[in-house]
């Protein structure tokens, strides 16, 4: 083993608990200066941001859909009367309904990445501190604090719907989610507007900025709550649902409601979803002939903890019946959050250091998502449908996902 390897094998002996109890400025700091708390400037709304981005993918995911069964209003009857046409969006809910008393039955995959910070992906902010915590006017240095969190998820979504009667069904979603989550977490001592700047702009990419503190993985500085690193699985949130359609005499259009309760039956720590219940309410419109089709479907979400989870929430689509077994499909759907989410509570900087300001970056990880995609679905055989749907992101604010592929299964029993 060589010097340089054997330094950089004595470096990493240097346990990050040992820098956060030493001054985090160095020995710049006058003597008798008490230790500036690093690990409370560390981000402690992370578990909240995936949950958050975990939540709005999984519902996009191609809904339990009749592959081309829908019941409309028939006057003369004074009931309804089922309609075997095209097949049905595989991107937004519908007003659309199987036999009364069949079972619907789905099984989805979903895989996609969240690592869409600011500044080369990473979360940065700088702070200005005094040199001794008990002592708000002691001098004072400027601090670049910066994360990086890239998480891989897996989703397998089993969910069903029975129809109670032939303008009304009931569903349950149950996701089952593995994520693998990776992090860095990096402070440094910055001086000078020019160090501000690259290092607001380059977060944990900018290393030769300025003198580094700390270097490590956000599970090794005992952040507030802990973190965890590696390998996580849990289910995810429990949504159960029901959807109405409304009686209408024409038969290319469909108008309903669906409303949906989330259950916290997921872990933050495991980072598969939310501990906080939720109502959703959704307004479903949408027309389809024999070959074109579009659909609709917008509500909002009230979180009954916190209204960083609540969300007004649209999605549209436009529908190509290319042949009877075959249905192409894009559309867009977004989330518009009520506020934003301050990955690092910075806040409360000031309380945990008098004297703490924030001279640079911003940790708020905005309020509105868009995503645009597409995809298609088969109809091989019978009633049995097959999805395989993809989309990207439109707007780049937030911790969120990149690209989403998913595909499902559903068939009527």
């Amino acid at each position: 083993m060589g010097r340089s390897a054997r330094s950089r094998q004595a470096a990493r002996g240097v346990t990050v608990s040992t820098f956060a109890a030493i001054v985090a400025i160095g020995v710049a700091a006058r003597a008798g200066a008490q230790p500036v708390p690093i690990s409370q400037f560390a981000p402690t709304n992370i578990d909240v941001a995936v949950a958050r981005s975990i939540l709005q993918t999984v519902s996009q995911l191609p809904p339990v859909t009749n592959v081309g069964l829908s019941y409309q209003y028939d006057p003369q009857l004074d009931t309804f009367v089922a309609a075997k046409g095209s097949l049905g969006s595989g991107m937004v809910p519908a007003a659309r309904f199987a036999r009364q008393g069949s079972i619907t039955g789905v099984l989805s995959f979903a895989y996609f990445g969240l690592d869409e910070f600011d500044g080369e992906d990473s979360a940065s902010i700088v702070v200005n501190v005094p040199s001794d915590r008990f002592d708000p006017n002691s001098p004072k240095y400027d601090l670049g604090v910066a994360s990086r969190v890239t998480t891989d998820v897996y989703v397998a979504r089993l969910a069903g719907r029975y129809t109670v009667l032939d303008n009304m069904d009931v569903g349950l979603t149950l996701p089952l989610i593995v994520t693998n989550v990776g992090s860095r977490y990096l402070v440094q001592q910055l001086q000078g507007q020019q160090e501000i700047g690259r290092f607001v702009n380059r977060g944990v990419s900018s290393p030769d900025v300025g003198n580094t503190l700390i270097d490590a993985p956000l599970n090794e500085i005992g952040t507030p709550g802990g973190f965890n690193d590696g390998t996580n699985f849990n289910t995810g949130n429990m949504v159960i649902d029901t959807k109405y359609g409304i009686p209408l005499d024409t038969p290319d259009f469909g108008l309903g409601f669906q409303v949906e309760l989330r259950l916290p039956t997921a872990s933050e720590s495991r980072f598969t979803g939310t501990e906080t219940t939720s109502l959703r309410g959704l307004f479903l419109a949408n027309w389809q002939s024999q070959i074109v089709g579009a659909y609709l479907a917008a509500g909002y979400e009230q979180d009954f903890s916190t209204d960083v989870l609540s969300n007004g929430s649209v999605a549209a689509s436009i529908t190509a019946q290319v042949t009877d077994y075959l249905l192409l499909e894009g559309g867009m759907n977004g989330a518009f959050y009520v506020k934003d989410l301050d990955l690092y509570d910075s806040s409360k900087f000031g309380v945990v250091l008098p004297g703490t300001t924030v001279v640079a970056g911003s940790s708020n990880l905005g309020s509105n998502e868009v995503n645009a995609g597409g995809g298609l679905r088969l109809n091989p055989a019978g009633d049995l449908s097959l999805s395989i749907y993809a989309t990207t992101p439109v707007t780049d604010a937030g911790y969120r996902a990149g690209e989403v592929i998913a595909a499902s299964v559903d068939y009527p029993f």
